[in-house]
């Protein structure tokens, strides 16, 4: 969706949409929503990180952990984000069942990696852009993506 303002550029507009399910108990109808998408965060490189874990908390995420290598940043985003969890490594993150979703922002370099390791584990990824720096990378990531079915989206925020 686009959205035209009064000088007439064109930006991005964002909109999330609630589904809501339907059940049906004793002949009433019933509605409940879905569980929040439970998610973790892997990289603090880049200050996107910041926007797109507030983006998933509005829509209802539940940020469970965050791991990162370097201990300020590290502090500064547990410090913003009412510290949460720090998982003591990647794979600690990586393995914990909880997690559906990894949304990262590390090192330019590193991105693909780390988006092809959580969708080996069975993660959706979240990156931030740019997600791949070399063509081999990419053509693996769209092998596990087409191997496990998981989403691998890059956020243009």
């Amino acid at each position: 969706m686009v959205v035209q303002n009064r000088q007439t550029r064109r930006r991005p507009a964002t909109r999330m949409v609630a589904s809501v399910r339907v059940s049906h108990n004793n002949g009433r109808m019933m509605a409940s929503t879905p569980p929040p998408v439970r998610f973790g965060v892997i990289g603090l490189n880049h200050p996107h990180v910041f926007e797109m874990t507030q983006i998933l908390l509005s829509a209802g995420g539940q940020l469970v952990s965050y791991f990162a290598e370097e201990d300020d940043l590290a502090e500064a985003f547990g410090a913003h984000f009412d510290r949460p969890p720090r998982a003591r490594s990647r794979e600690v993150l990586l393995e914990d069942p909880a997690i559906e979703l990894v949304a990262c922002a590390a090192i330019f370099s590193e991105r693909g990696a780390i988006g092809i390791q959580a969708m080996r584990h069975g993660k959706d990824v979240l990156s931030d852009k740019p997600a791949f720096t070399s063509l081999d990378v990419l053509e693996q990531a769209r092998a596990v993506q087409r191997e496990t079915g998981r989403i691998y989206d890059v956020d243009f925020g």
